[in-house]
């Protein structure tokens, strides 16, 4: 019964002050326990378990809406929009029973899988006013970040704290805050948060990413140094690698003028994945990692042939395909990449509408189209921190007025 307690206490803690019963249903304590086991996994990243707890508790009361509210967004989170699609739809047709907060933020998730970010920032942020306190202010930083508003994101970040819920063992909170403040350029305060994210998962390889970014954006080498032979040590992660990082930190610090301290990452970023064990190096993953540090150490022959034994060996990924038509660009095979960007404007290379303009653009700037480029870009009226220190943007693009315009924050 303790346990039992304990766990509708931790499920309780994620729902907003003052939401309906039908949030938490009162009848089933049993399904709030599965549905706060379901939270922790969600906050752990493990979307897979969550999904069952959550589906478990909405089996054990098919009233508990907020339950399927949250397998939906697990999906989302694991890269399977489909399902919760299906999910949304299922909690919309009963969305009476939600309470107004939870109503807008599953109005919101459906505004972003149908592609209107702006939709989706103004529905949280409609929810955060609500029920100040809860993730929905998260989202809306989440939303405004790629959107080139940082700070508008951080003011959203800022009313929340990362050592209480619901935002404590949320390790999000620590990148969508880290790039905000490094899109306004306030990277000592990137780098206090980045170290508040170490001190908060010690055993992990993502903070001393965070860390090792905001060192190289400060130019402050001989920390960096010491924070790369502590990644170096450790055992690449699930998404993350070693090599991945030193890949990120060299882009890094050759955006902030420090050339020389670049060049060193990119080769330590090189020989990481050429020296790992060879069931590390033939998974996919680590194949794509591998490819797009070849592409950031200035080496796009061999990267174009990472990319191209990848597309043949993962046909159903087709961004691998939009690589080959980018890297062509750089390897003075301009009519293949002209054929790509057609196929990726035509839909024949299935993209997301973000990722194909992104992809065009990238092709026209390796191209020399410099107007068409920054016309792609602006576009999507989108930020991602990849951009400012993408090696080809920087050279082909570096000096246009309409490129420096685009990578200035909007608020």
């Amino acid at each position: 019964m303790r346990a039992m307690t304990a766990a509708v206490l931790f499920a309780l803690l994620v729902l907003p002050t003052g939401a309906r019963a039908q949030d938490l249903p009162e009848s089933s304590p049993e399904a709030v326990a599965a549905h706060a086991r379901g939270i922790a996994a969600y906050l752990a990243a493990d979307y897979d378990e969550a999904i069952q707890h959550f589906y478990g508790a909405y089996e054990l009361d098919p009233t508990f809406y907020v339950a399927l509210f949250m397998a939906g967004l697990s999906h989302g989170n694991a890269g399977r929009g489909e399902q919760s699609d299906s999910l949304y739809a299922i909690v919309a047709a009963h969305k009476q029973r939600l309470s107004p907060y939870f109503r807008t933020r599953l109005e919101a998730q459906m505004a972003s899988r149908a592609g209107d970010r702006e939709k989706y920032v103004a529905l949280n942020r409609k929810a955060a006013e609500a029920a100040p306190g809860t993730k929905a202010a998260y989202n809306v930083a989440q939303g405004a970040v790629g959107r080139r508003r940082p700070a508008e994101a951080l003011a959203a970040l800022r009313t929340l704290d990362p050592d209480r819920e619901p935002m404590r063992g949320w390790y999000s909170y620590y990148s969508v805050y880290t790039s905000a403040v490094h899109a306004l350029g306030e990277h000592e305060d990137e780098l206090a948060m980045a170290r508040r994210a170490r001190a908060a998962f010690p055993n992990d390889l993502g903070p001393r990413s965070l860390e090792a970014q905001a060192l190289a954006a400060l130019g402050r080498t001989a920390e960096l140094d010491r924070v790369l032979d502590e990644i170096a040590s450790l055992p690449a992660a699930e998404a993350t690698s070693p090599g991945q990082i030193y890949t990120m930190v060299g882009l890094e610090l050759a955006a902030h003028g420090h050339d020389a301290a670049a060049r060193r990452a990119h080769e330590g970023a090189v020989s990481w994945f050429a020296a790992a064990p060879v069931e590390q190096a033939g998974s996919r993953l680590h194949r794509q990692q591998q490819a797009y540090a070849l592409y950031a150490a200035g080496r796009p022959m061999e990267a174009a042939a990472a990319y191209r034994a990848l597309a043949a060996d993962f046909p159903d990924i087709p961004v691998y395909q939009a690589w080959i038509g980018f890297l062509a660009a750089q390897n003075g095979d301009p009519a293949t990449a002209a054929e790509v960007s057609a196929r990726i404007e035509a839909g024949e290379i299935q993209l997301s509408p973000l990722n194909s303009s992104f992809f065009r653009g990238l092709i026209s700037a390796a191209r020399g189209e410099r107007d068409e480029a920054v016309a792609l870009f602006d576009g999507t009226g989108a930020w991602a921190r990849w951009i400012h220190r993408d090696p080809v943007l920087r050279s082909k693009l570096g000096g246009h007025p309409g490129f420096i315009d685009f990578l200035r924050p909007r608020g």
